[in-house]
C-alpha cells in the first residue's frame, strides 16, 4: 500500500478574534467574559440582548447545557411589571420577574435542551420588559429603565465528535478536532479507485482540497492520508472511477457500465456522492465517466444537501471566483442573505467570508453596507458601526427619514486585511455590524419596541483594490496553481 501524507497550511482562520470563541472546554463551566462577552446593558422598556456562542466544527453538544445569568438591574423597577426571559434558538426557555430581591446580584439557572439541534451554535436571547410605574404611559428612554448581564455569567456544554449525519455534514464528520476535544479522530484517508489512473487522480486532488477547506474551518492544520485500499476503522474518501472497491454502500451498486442507486441507473454523465452506512464514516465520490467524477468532487467545495445519497448533474457554480472580479463582491454573490434585526436597542451581525488568497490590498479598500430601516427611529440617537478581524473602522448614524436604502461606506486599512501579526496571509474578512435602534418618547403614546428594524442589504459590497501577491506562501494555497506561472506539485 502506498500512503502519503499531506500538510496543507490553513485556508481559513474561522474562530477569528472578531467571532465569539467557540465552546470547548469539555466539563467546564465557562465565563460569558471567555467567550467573547463582557458586561452588557439593555435599555428602554422592551430590550434584548443577542449572544452567540460557536461549537467547533465536528463536535456537537453531547448532553442538555447550563445557563447561568447573572445580572443586576434598576432598584426603581415595578416587580410586577418587570421581567426577564431567555430564549435558545428562537424557542422561550424561561422567565423571572426583576424584583427588590434580585436588583444587586440577581441570578437565573436555566437548562438548555439541544434536542433537535443542528445548528453551528447556539443562540441565545436574553429579553427584557421593564416598567417604572403602573401607568398606561411611559417614558420609554427614562435612564432608570436598565438591567446589566455581567460577564461572570456562565455556560456549561458538554460536546462529543460527530460520527453521524448526511452529506450536509460532511464537512463535520471528516474535519479534525480540536486539541481540547474530549476526543480524537484519525486523519482521513483517500483512497484512489482504480490508484494510477489520471482521472481518480485529478478528482484526488480537488478532493484534498476540499479536506483541506473543512480543516481550516476547524481551525486545524490538514494531515491527509492517500491509500490504494480501504484501512479499517478510519474515515475515508473513496474516489471511485468506475467500478466500486469493495465495501458496503448502502443502496449504489455498479452494475459494469453505470451506478445504480435503489436499483435505478444513473446516466453516465452524472457524477455521485454517497455517505456508506457506517462508522467511522466512509463517502463515496465517483463517477462512470472522467466529467462525472470531477462533478462529483467539484460538489464538496460547496453546500450539500441533507440525504446520505446525491446525483450530481453538473458542475457546480464558481460564484465565489466570478464574485471577486475587478476586486469587488457583493454579500449576495458570497452566499450571505438578507439579515433583519427587530426590536429597540443594540443588535450584532456577524459575518465571516472567504476572500482571493492571492491578492496584496492596496490603500483605497472599502467597505459599503446598504441599510434600510424603520421610519420613525431617532436620527440623532440610532446608530451603526462596523468592526472588521477584532478592529472598529467607524461608526455612523443611521438616515432614518425614509424605507429606502441608505448607504454607508467604511475605509479598510489595507494591513488589517493582508496578515496577521505574525505574517501569516489572512484568507477571512470576519466582519460584525452593531446597529442601535432608538425609538422617541412622545407625550404618553404606546410605543410599539417592534416598530423598530433594520435591514442589510445582501447588496453590501466589499471593494478591495490589490496586486499579485509578491511571493509565494504556503498560507496561499492553493493560489499558486491560479496564476500563469509554471507549478509542479510533488
Amino acid at each position: 500500500m502506498i500512503v502519503w501524507r499531506w500538510w496543507m497550511v490553513s485556508i481559513l482562520a474561522f474562530w477569528s478574534i472578531c467571532l465569539p470563541a467557540p465552546v470547548v472546554a469539555q466539563g467546564t463551566v465557562l465565563r460569558f467574559a471567555d467567550l467573547g462577552y463582557g458586561d452588557r446593558t439593555a435599555r428602554g422598556i422592551d430590550a434584548v440582548l443577542d449572544y452567540y456562542f460557536p461549537i467547533p466544527l465536528g463536535l456537537q453538544p453531547a448532553s442538555d447545557g447550563v445557563l447561568t445569568l447573572r445580572f443586576t438591574h434598576s432598584p426603581l423597577l415595578k416587580p410586577d411589571r418587570s421581567t426577564l426571559s431567555v430564549a435558545l434558538n428562537g424557542q422561550s426557555l424561561a422567565s423571572i420577574r426583576l424584583t427588590a430581591d434580585n436588583a444587586e446580584n440577581g441570578q437565573l439557572t436555566v437548562s438548555l435542551p439541544i434536542a433537535g439541534f443542528n445548528g453551528p451554535g447556539l443562540f441565545l436571547q436574553v429579553q427584557f420588559h421593564m416598567r417604572l410605574t403602573d401607568d398606561p404611559c411611559e417614558e420609554v428612554q427614562n435612564p432608570a429603565l436598565w438591567v446589566v448581564v455581567s460577564g461572570d455569567s456562565t455556560l456549561r456544554l458538554d460536546v462529543q465528535p460527530v460520527t453521524a449525519g448526511t452529506l450536509a455534514n460532511v464537512a463535520a464528520l471528516f474535519a479534525p478536532l480540536p486539541l481540547s476535544a474530549p476526543a480524537t479522530r484519525l486523519p482521513p484517508t483517500i483512497v484512489l479507485s482504480p490508484p494510477t489512473d489520471p482521472t481518480s487522480l485529478n478528482a484526488a486532488g480537488t478532493v484534498a482540497f476540499a479536506v483541506g477547506r473543512w480543516a481550516a474551518l476547524a481551525g486545524q492544520d490538514s494531515v491527509i492520508n492517500v491509500a490504494e485500499t480501504i484501512p479499517p476503522q478510519t474515515p475515508a474518501i473513496v474516489v471511485a472511477y468506475g467500478a466500486l472497491p469493495d465495501g458496503d454502500w448502502g443502496t449504489v451498486r455498479w452494475n459494469g457500465n453505470r451506478y445504480e442507486v435503489d436499483g435505478e441507473p444513473l446516466p453516465v454523465d452524472h457524477g455521485l456522492l454517497a455517505l456508506a452506512p457506517i462508522t467511522p464514516p466512509r463517502l463515496l465520490v465517483a463517477g462512470a465517466t472522467p466529467n462525472a467524477l470531477i462533478y462529483a468532487a467539484q460538489a464538496l467545495t460547496h453546500a450539500l444537501p441533507a440525504a446520505s445519497v446525491l446525483a450530481v448533474t453538473q458542475p457546480p457554480p464558481t460564484t465565489v471566483a466570478a464574485a471577486w472580479r475587478e476586486g469587488a463582491a457583493s454579500f449576495a454573490q458570497l452566499g450571505v442573505e438578507q439579515r433583519q434585526v427587530v426590536g429597540a436597542g443594540e443588535h450584532r451581525i456577524d459575518f465571516a467570508f472567504e476572500r482571493p488568497p492571492a491578492w496584496d490590498l492596496r490603500v483605497g479598500a472599502t467597505l459599503e453596507l446598504h441599510v434600510v430601516t424603520a421610519a420613525g427611529l431617532m436620527p440623532d440617537s440610532s446608530w451603526l458601526s462596523a468592526t472588521v478581524n477584532g478592529i472598529t473602522i467607524g461608526s455612523q448614524r443611521l438616515r432614518v427619514n425614509s424605507t429606502a436604502i441608505e448607504r454607508y461606506r467604511f475605509e479598510l486599512p489595507a494591513d488589517l486585511l493582508n496578515s496577521d501579526l505574525n505574517g501569516t496571509p489572512l484568507r477571512r474578512i470576519d466582519l460584525q455590524v452593531r446597529l442601535y435602534l432608538d425609538l422617541p418618547n412622545i407625550g404618553c403614546e404606546e410605543v410599539d419596541t417592534t416598530a423598530a428594524w433594520a435591514i442589510i442589504e445582501p447588496t453590501s459590497a466589499w471593494r478591495l483594490p490589490n496586486d499579485p501577491a509578491a511571493s509565494d506562501d504556503l498560507g496561499r494555497f492553493p493560489a499558486m496553481l491560479d496564476g500563469e506561472r509554471p507549478v509542479r506539485l510533488v
